[in-house]
C-alpha cells in the first residue's frame, strides 16, 4: 500500500471528484528536485576540470527544459513528519492507494499516455565519467528517482509524467487544455492554478479505482463514522457495515 497525505480540502476533492493530481515537481519543498544525483556526482570532481563544466550543463538543461509532474506517495500511512509536512500538521488524511492495482493499469496504458509509478532512492554514490556519453545516459535517467538522502525517511514513490513523453507537449498549448486520447480510459487536463503552479488531473479509473485504506489524522476531529457516511453517500461503500475501504485512525500522540 502506498499512501498520500493531504489536507481534509484535497482529501474532499480527491474522493468527491474521483481524481488525483499530479503537479509540477519542480515547485515542490526540495530545491535539489530532478538534480540531486547530478550535483551528489558533481561534489566528487574538481571546480576546474571540464566534466565539471559538462555537469553544470547538464544541470541547466534539465532545469530549464524538462517538466515532471508527480503525485507522491509513501509507503508508510502513519508517519509524523509526513502529517506535519503534507497534512495540515496532523490535521488532514493519509489516503492509502493499492499499489498492485495501480501497476496493472499503468501497464495497460503505458504507450497512451506515458505515466510511470517510480521508488525513489536517496543519495548517489556511483562515480561517473562524465567523458563517456555510456555512463552520462544512465546518471540521466537516475535523476528522476534520486532524492536527497535527507528525506530518506519519507519512503516515497511517486507516480510522474514527464512533458518529454506526452503528445499535448508537442504542440502549442493555451493555459487550459484538455487532452483526450481515442481509447476507453478517459481523458486527462493540463491546468495551471492562481499561481502558475501547472498539474495534471488524472481519473483514479485510469489507475483502476486503487484507493482501499484511509487514516484519520492525529490531529483531525472527523470520526471513522464520519468518513464511512462520507464514502457512503459517494458510493465507495454500500453501508457503514462494508469494510472494502479500511478507514482508521492514527496511533500517534499529536495534538
Amino acid at each position: 500500500m502506498l499512501y498520500h497525505y493531504c489536507s481534509k480540502e484535497t482529501f474532499k476533492s480527491i474522493i468527491a471528484n474521483r481524481t488525483i493530481w499530479l503537479s509540477d515537481i519542480s515547485k515542490s519543498n526540495d530545491s535539489t528536485e530532478l538534480v540531486s544525483a547530478l550535483l551528489q556526482a558533481r561534489e566528487k570532481l574538481q571546480p576546474s576540470s571540464t566534466q565539471f563544466g559538462k555537469i553544470n550543463e547538464l544541470i541547466e538543461g534539465i532545469q530549464t527544459v524538462l517538466i515532471s509532474w508527480a503525485f507522491c506517495m509513501s509507503e508508510d500511512g502513519d508517519l509524523l513528519s509526513q502529517w506535519r509536512g503534507y497534512a495540515n500538521d496532523g490535521a488532514g488524511f493519509s489516503i492509502g492507494f493499492d499499489e498492485g492495482i495501480m501497476s496493472i493499469n499503468l501497464e495497460m496504458i503505458e504507450n497512451t499516455i506515458g505515466l510511470e509509478l517510480v521508488k525513489m532512492n536517496y543519495g548517489y554514490e556511483k562515480a561517473v565519467d562524465f567523458d563517456r556519453e555510456e555512463e552520462i545516459l544512465p546518471l540521466m535517467s537516475d535523476c528522476f528517482h534520486c532524492k536527497n538522502a535527507v528525506f530518506r525517511e519519507e519512503r516515497e514513490h511517486r507516480l510522474v509524467a514527464f512533458n518529454t513523453k506526452l503528445d499535448f507537449f508537442n504542440v502549442k498549448f493555451p493555459s487550459k487544455l484538455e487532452y483526450s486520447k481515442d481509447c476507453s480510459y478517459g481523458c486527462f487536463k493540463l491546468d495551471f492554478g492562481s499561481n502558475l503552479v501547472s498539474h495534471i488531473e488524472l481519473p483514479l479509473s485510469l489507475l483502476g479505482n486503487p484507493i482501499r485504506e484511509i487514516v484519520i489524522g492525529p490531529k483531525n476531529k472527523c470520526s471513522v463514522i464520519d468518513v464511512k457516511s462520507f464514502l457512503v453517500s459517494l458510493g465507495y461503500i454500500s453501508s457503514l457495515e462494508d469494510n472494502a475501504l479500511q478507514i482508521k485512525k492514527s496511533i500517534i500522540p499529536y495534538v
